[in-house]
């Protein structure tokens, strides 16, 4: 009897979503004075109302800051100022976990080449976890991802200087090399890993065969290095911000596309089958674009730079390459060359822009989009597995109607940036699960076999 993993992630892939109308408002200006920080060049994560994020300059020392704020753009604090000696140059999005806080430096540590760092929410107890010195890595640039208690990222350096996949506890101990990448099958690793199960996906955006990057997929031990996918131009180049797992696609985006596009966005499946080109747009949509989130069968993304004031813009398009929109275009007193993905509160995306605003340091934004839903359309897809009551406020019950379920499963819960926020074995007919601990929000789960065999999927709400 085949063992099962029940995975219940934190998705936004829901069908009955619907866009009615967007707002555009920002909720903070980033300026040098005062040590408050400037040009956040990475994502928000949200705790309830709070978001939090990481500035790349200013703070009391200049070599950037941690900072919070709510969610109405008010209370903004810096809870934590780099040094160069505890890191400088925070790139990415912190990972948030049991009231703590995890990230990465691009630059500083004793060796200058970056470190991984853990704070709590209140800023206080900063600890430098790991320094990177060429050799076990080097010059960060995403984020962190989580699976059980380690933490997963690649970085540049390594044994042959082209990047590596690592391992380390949260605690700081027990830093494992994982893969070590030497051009032929991928160079410089950037953006975040996406971890499914036991399988981890992500690109590198140099390095395959013809140099233009790769899609790679390796298990979470370090074995089964895969390259899914080679760039060679005609299918993209010089892919860009983190892969998006939705089902059994990947999507994905890169800085070039076909002769004479300025970027490209793509899916491809897990097993590295049906690549294909789902949009190729020119320079009056934007330059190179990052990491997207999707809602219903619409993805929501940003490019940095280009579009009709050459700041960049915020865009749309359906999974299927159709409805391609505009949504905003930057134009420096709005905001400017964005990095990074959205974050989504209720109905609400929230991101920064490293440049413009009113000091022209960057910005904190929100777009809301007054999305549509109807929870008479949530439930269960699985006759195996019943979840209730749904929508919820965050207590919920899982109850089991298959042995083969119940044997051994694992019940586990991702939030929006893909952490686990919660382990659980299944041994029983029914499990309690609480989660009131977690923002609002709509929640997918899917039934895996041990091997990733896809089994069922159902929809829940967290409504408080």
């Amino acid at each position: 009897m085949k063992k099962a993993l029940i995975i219940l992630l934190f998705s936004l892939s829901v069908s009955f979503l619907n866009v009615c109308s967007a707002q555009y408002t920002i909720l903070h200006n980033f300026s040098y004075a005062n040590n408050m920080g400037a040009y956040p060049i990475s994502s928000l994560t949200a705790s309830g109302k709070i978001l939090y994020g990481t500035a790349s300059e200013g703070g009391k020392y200049n070599y950037g800051c941690i900072y919070s704020l709510d969610s109405n753009g008010n209370n903004y604090k810096v809870l934590h100022s780099f040094n160069d000696t505890n890191g400088a140059i925070p790139k990415g999005s912190l990972l948030l976990r049991n009231n703590i806080l995890y990230g990465m430096a691009y630059r500083g540590g004793p060796f200058d080449y970056g470190c991984i760092y853990s704070i709590h929410i209140d800023g206080s107890n900063f600890i430098d976890l790991l320094d990177f010195n060429i050799i076990n890595g080097a010059y960060p640039f995403g984020s962190l991802v989580q699976s059980g208690n380690k933490l997963f990222g690649m970085v540049h350096g390594g044994t042959d200087t082209d990047g590596v996949i690592f391992s380390i506890d949260t605690n700081g101990n027990n830093y494992k090399d994982l893969f070590n990448f030497n051009n032929a099958d991928g160079k410089f690793p950037d953006g975040s890993l996406t971890i499914s199960g036991k399988t981890m996906f992500g690109y590198t955006s140099r390095g395959g065969t013809t140099g233009d990057g790769v899609i790679f997929s390796i298990d979470t031990n370090g074995s089964n290095f895969r390259v899914l996918v080679n760039f060679y131009g005609a299918n993209g180049m010089y892919p860009t911000g983190s892969l998006l797992l939705c089902g059994k696609a990947l999507y994905g985006m890169s800085s070039g596309g076909s002769y004479g596009y300025y970027g490209r966005i793509y899916a491809v499946d897990t097993d590295g089958t049906r690549y294909r080109d789902l949009y190729d747009w020119g320079i009056s949509f934007g330059g190179a674009a990052y990491s997207f989130i999707i809602a219903g069968k619409t993805l929501y993304g940003m490019t940095t730079w280009g579009a009709r004031y050459g700041y960049g813009s915020i865009f749309s398009i359906d999974t299927n390459g159709k409805n391609f929109n505009q949504l905003l275009a930057f134009n420096d007193t709005n905001g400017g060359i964005p990095y990074g993905y959205f974050t989504l509160l209720g109905s609400t995306l929230y991101g920064t822009a490293a440049q413009g605003g009113a000091y022209g340091n960057g910005i904190v934004f929100k777009l809301d989009t007054n999305y549509v839903s109807s929870v008479n359309e949530l439930g269960t897809s699985s006759k195996k597995l019943n979840l209730f009551p749904n929508p919820n406020n965050g207590k919920f019950t899982l109850e089991v109607k298959s042995d083969e379920l119940r044997s051994n499963s694992i019940i586990e819960v991702y939030n929006i940036l893909g952490e686990r926020v919660y382990s659980s074995r299944l041994n029983t007919l029914t499990t309690q699960v609480d989660l009131s601990s977690n923002v609002n929000g709509i929640y997918l789960y899917r039934v895996l076999t041990e091997t990733g065999k896809f089994i069922s999927e159902g929809k829940f709400v967290i409504q408080k």
